[in-house]
């Protein structure tokens, strides 16, 4: 079951994964989008660093019609990647980016942009990451509308192959290399979340705010 967030004040967080200074990031979600919740909504990041409140390290989110992911350079130079926004379905959402390389946006296992990072390092940052919404200068707003489910933070690039995989596999895949952070999502329980299990290799701990709830997909099963 994934969590259904209200668009108002649901929302996660949880302490650092320690992400520092990166080579690369991998950062994925399967969301399903009513469309209402308006402009700058976000689906997860890293908290706003200190020194660009502006930006975070990594997002996953949406302005208006359209999906976009976002990467910090250590000259804290934002570069996005974007691709039109569906609606009422499940879509999975992934964002892959490389020192001195090249991001990539992927929707549903397919490339559908990319953004040059040739001559660029990925910000360092120990911030924390939400769900649901973003922490700007300890202020949680950019609430997030609808369902979320398999949230991941790896600390490598993922190449095309590994992304369609974790998009065909829907959630049943084992790729733990890299693997710095994952929300499943899918505690078999019903009603208010009380509680959020983090699965990745370093068991943070996770905290819930509002009353996010559990709601049946009918779609993804995660193993």
């Amino acid at each position: 079951m994934p969590l259904s967030f209200d668009g108002s004040d649901d929302y996660l967080s949880t302490t650092s994964i320690g992400s520092g200074a990166l080579t690369g990031i991998t950062a994925s979600a399967w969301v399903y989008d009513t469309g209402n919740s308006g402009d700058g909504i976000r689906v997860a990041c890293a908290r706003m660093i200190a020194d660009h409140d502006d930006y975070s390290q990594w997002l996953i989110g949406r302005n208006g019609s359209n999906w976009i992911v976002r990467c910090l350079d250590d000259d804290t130079s934002s570069h996005e990647c974007s691709s039109a926004a569906s609606f009422n379905t499940w879509v999975h959402l992934c964002m892959t980016v490389a020192n001195n390389g090249t991001m990539y946006l992927y929707v549903n296992g397919v490339q559908t942009d990319t953004d040059d990072f040739s001559g660029e390092t990925i910000h360092s940052t120990n911030e924390p990451e939400t769900v649901g919404a973003r922490d700007k200068n300890d202020t949680i707003q950019s609430f997030y509308l609808g369902r979320i489910h398999d949230v991941r933070v790896y600390n490598r690039q993922m190449n095309a192959v590994e992304v369609l995989n974790l998009y065909t596999s829907r959630g049943r895949d084992k790729d733990y290399y890299g693997l710095l952070l994952r929300w499943q999502l899918s505690d078999n329980t019903t009603g208010t979340a009380t509680s959020v299990k983090e699965t990745g290799p370093s068991q943070l701990t996770v905290t819930v705010s509002s009353s996010p709830a559990w709601i049946y997909s009918g779609v993804l099963r995660i193993a």
